[in-house]
């Protein structure tokens, strides 16, 4: 099954040229504590890097060009913070995520990540 979630994408640098680099589909995950991650394969430019993302917070790792998706851990090395899932990001928690697209949808980034369950 699979789950879409809404995020807002902040007007910034990153958050722009990650908006202009959708749709991002099927990219793999890894698994770090209460985070997933995965190569977009695209470079953006960094705007400013921060040490700690709230849950439900989309970040970009300049280091191996990954898209972050944060649901109770700190980054392990500062990213930048380019949105927030502002509802349902809780469910991600007990979820087994293996892949997640992402695509525009007007002004705003739409998730979708697929659960096994």
């Amino acid at each position: 099954s699979s789950t879409v979630l809404r995020a807002r994408i902040f007007d910034t640098p990153t958050g722009r040229a990650f908006l202009e680099s959708c749709p991002h589909p099927g990219i793999p995950l890894s698994h770090y504590g209460a985070e997933v991650y995965g190569p977009i394969e695209v470079p953006l430019p960094v705007t400013k890097p921060q040490p700690l993302i709230p849950p439900g917070g989309l970040a970009y790792s300049r280091t191996g060009d990954f898209l972050c998706v944060f649901f109770g851990q700190d980054p392990a090395w500062d990213v930048d913070y380019i949105g927030q899932i502002d509802e349902g990001w809780k469910q991600l928690r007990f979820a087994s995520w293996t892949s997640l697209s992402v695509a525009q949808a007007s002004n705003t980034a739409e998730e979708s990540s697929r659960v096994d369950a």
